[in-house]
């Protein structure tokens, strides 16, 4: 593969510019115009214990709605007008650039539309009541999200603050107790000791009004000093007021922002938070483990305090043995429950750096173990590392298989335009200690530019076009790959490219190369197929094994225009680059896996081996049976015939063997005189009659049921003509229900060839002579 010149590379930047508002993959042409198309955007989110929690404006609103007005005609004006509402709330949230409150989002809106419906005092009241319950149903410091480069961020911060809010309340509960009991037991340990006796302490107990009723000199004598428990002694008793302090500092600070975050830039869209600290730093993975380690420093000096009170109310401290808790742990001893505490820490890299030089930093922290989260925002169409004069150089890297193959690491390989399950995945990566890696797509180009269709289906397109593969691969789910491995998000797992092939019409699968018109740079790949050029459906031109003689092309439109684009070879190698990434995904994931597809036509190949052994052993017995019927019936037949001719008159033959002489004619007779010759009629036709007997014996339909397989061929032919037995083998049914011709069909394609026609019911039906001699070879 050859990288361009410097000439191809700016000729190519200049069509970029003519042709990238123009040209439009066919399945993405009625979709041209962004603001039409409805997307999960802006995004609901709610704080800590709030439902709904994450789901997208639509069904955010038919929810809330549904749920304080069940009824048809209840609020029937709001719910004539919630896609309206809807369309207003995305346009307010859009305008304000970054997280917008839900409720005032909402009041905006429904401003919005009151003066675009322009009603009468009547229906605009009764609207605006609808309006304020559905406002009022939303939590309070809910946030509407749009649709930015820094919405992936924004999850992950909603995500580490829902789940450190119930861990840190159970935490600091704990601390409570334990701070408790611990002072408790300092004011029963002062309580029994000598100074708690003297007339001072006794004044400061009884107060000044107590002091001049009694005699606190006598009052110290009779209250003495310590009874019954052992004196807890300086050192622990010094030990245990440090362990109240060090607990009443923690119960003091707040724990600290829910999410850190180091970067070289902040993504564009975000916007300052609370609780969620955003650094800029050169080194992201650098700055990211010493942010962890800084945290979690502090955290295991907290947890060094928390396990040495359990041990003093316990009573069980040994200096020699725990001395190290007040001195403070390391994050590695600490449990996986007491890891989650330490406040969450991200660092979004750069791909491009990573792949210029920077893999073997971030692939060190990953395999530290620190619970660090590293993000990335990817380009699908382009190569990470790759030149701007050739964004397709190369093989690409595809990091979130890097991940994978560390095995420890919880990696996801999600789309922001999909926030349900990206938020999901954040939930799952944030309840367990370990590293996480998350390869994200936007669908934005590079600076933040829009797609012509609009980032959201961007994102989703490349999706589709197997540019951008789904994933999660979560270690805690097993030690199989089919336990941990998902990537059942992807849309036709069993197939290279989405969509149906050509079947009589236009191929629509969806490959790389539609979703590369998408992005400016990568339209120098293409160009209108030549007059008397012959084109071929990209997909179905790989799987034929790139015929010569046929250009691969895709199916667009020129400004609304159809026109079929070749596909350069530079984009070829990239297609098939993309492709194999899926196949070896899917093979991990279980999808259409080969080691389990060859496994199964071993086991098929056998199974049907041993079928037909088994079919031919019953083909075998068959026609041994049937030999012994037909032998059978030629005996008695001829037992018959046999009978018959015993009973005949004998007289008449001649004596020695000799053949009789002619007779003279017989002169005219009464009738009555003729019987003798009327009763030998019968001898001489015995024979003919005999034979007729014999057919009658395969003249009907009759199958042999035990050898019959269960197929269901004859069944599906004529359910009447033949029926299954209790034992669900084939017998005649009703042999007047059919006609001859269905008998010999089945018996055609039975495998077993247990059925067998017989003779015609019906002479008049069509055909009967080419049908008696297909018959012929099953009677």
């Amino acid at each position: 593969m050859t990288q361009p010149s410097a000439a191809q590379a700016e000729a190519g930047r200049t069509a970029d510019a003519a042709q990238a508002v123009r040209w439009l993959p066919e399945q993405l042409a009625p979709f041209a115009d962004p603001t039409k198309v409805r997307t999960t955007f802006p995004l609901y989110v709610a704080p800590p214990g709030a439902e709904p929690a994450c789901v997208g404006v639509g069904d955010l609103l038919a929810e809330r709605v549904a749920s304080f007005a069940p009824a048809a005609e209840q609020h029937a004006i709001l719910k004539d007008n919630l896609v309206r509402l809807e369309r207003a709330i995305a346009r307010h949230v859009a305008a304000e650039g970054g997280p917008l409150d839900a409720r005032e989002a909402v009041a905006r809106a429904g401003a919005a539309i009151q003066d675009e419906l322009g009603l009468r005092a009547d229906p605009a009241q009764k609207l605006q009541a609808g309006l304020d319950q559905l406002g009022a149903s939303l939590a309070e410091g809910a946030r509407f999200l749009p649709y930015t480069p820094a919405v992936g961020l924004q999850l992950l911060a909603w995500a580490a603050r829902a789940g450190r809010a119930e861990r840190l309340a159970a935490f600091r509960a704990e601390i409570k107790q334990l701070r408790r009991s611990l002072a408790d037991r300092l004011a029963v340990e002062k309580a029994g000791s000598p100074e708690a006796a003297s007339p001072d302490a006794l004044l400061e107990a009884v107060g000044e009004a107590g002091a001049s009723a009694l005699d606190l000199e006598q009052l110290a004598k009779l209250v003495g000093g310590r009874r019954g428990t052992v004196p807890m002694g300086p050192e622990r008793m010094a030990r245990v007021e440090k362990l109240v302090e060090r607990l009443d500092a923690a119960l003091a600070d707040d724990g600290g922002p829910a999410l850190t975050v180091v970067c070289a830039e902040a993504p564009a869209g975000w916007r300052v938070e609370r609780d969620v600290v955003i650094e800029e730093v050169a080194d992201p993975v650098a700055a990211g483990v010493q942010r962890f380690d800084a945290m979690a420093r502090k955290v295991a000096g907290l947890i060094g305090t928390v396990r040495a009170a359990r041990l003093e109310l316990a009573d069980a401290w040994n200096p020699a043995a725990h001395g190290r808790l007040l001195e403070g742990l390391d994050w590695t001893e600490l449990s996986e429950d007491e890891l989650l505490l330490v406040p969450t820490v991200a660092a979004i890299v750069d791909v491009d750096r990573l792949a210029g030089g920077g893999l073997g930093a971030l692939v060190m922290a990953l395999s530290s173990g620190r619970p660090l989260h590293f993000l990335t925002l990817v380009q699908p169409s382009r190569n990470p590392g790759a030149p701007d004069a050739d964004p397709l150089f190369g093989y690409r890297l595809e990091l979130g298989l890097l991940g994978v193959g560390l095995r420890q690491v919880f990696v996801q390989q999600a789309v922001t335009s999909r926030p349900e399950e990206l938020a999901a995945n954040y939930a799952a990566s944030l309840r367990q200690p370990r590293p996480a890696l998350h390869v994200l797509a936007t669908g934005f180009l590079p600076g933040g530019r829009v797609p012509r269709v609009g980032a959201w289906l961007a994102a989703n397109a490349a999706v589709d076009a197997r540019a951008h593969l789904l994933f999660r691969y979560d270690p805690t789910g097993g030690e199989t790959w089919a336990e941990a491995l998902d990537a059942s998000a992807n849309l036709d797992g069993e197939s290279d490219w989405v969509g149906e092939p050509a079947n009589g019409a236009a191929d629509s699968r969806f490959t790389f190369a539609h979703y590369a018109v998408l992005d400016p740079a990568l339209v120098r790949y293409f160009r209108p197929l030549a007059e008397g050029e012959q084109g071929m459906p990209l997909a179905a031109w790989l799987e034929a094994g790139e015929p010569e003689g046929a250009q691969p092309t895709i199916r667009a439109t020129d400004a609304g225009r159809p026109v079929e684009l070749v596909v350069a070879p530079h984009l070829v190698f990239a297609c098939r680059d993309r492709l194999r990434a899926w196949h070896m995904l899917r093979e991990l994931a279980g999808i259409a896996n080969e080691h389990a597809r060859r496994a199964a036509e071993a086991a098929r190949a056998e199974a049907m081996a041993e079928a037909e052994a088994a079919r031919e052993q019953l083909l075998a017995e068959h026609a041994a049976e049937l030999e012994q019927v037909r032998a059978t019936a030629e005996e008695a037949a001829m037992e018959r015939l046999a009978r018959v001719l015993l009973d005949a008159d004998l007289a008449a033959l001649p004596v020695g063997g000799a053949a009789p002489r002619p007779a003279a004619p017989a002169p005219a007779a009464p009738v009555a005189e003729a019987a003798p010759a009327e009763e030998a009629a019968p001898a001489e036709e015995a024979a003919p009659a005999e034979e007729e007997d014999d057919d009658l014996l395969l003249a009907d339909p009759w199958i042999d049921s035990a050898l019959c397989t269960s197929c269901n061929d004859c069944i599906n032919l004529n359910q009447k003509l033949f029926v299954y037995n209790d034992n669900k083998q084939a017998m005649i049914g009703d042999p007047d229900a059919g006609t001859f011709r269905e008998l010999v069909e089945a018996a055609e394609k039975c495998p077993s060839r247990c059925i067998h026609p017989g003779k015609p019911r019906n002479p008049d039906e069509p055909g009967l002579d080419e049908l008696i001699e297909r018959a012929a070879r099953f009677q």
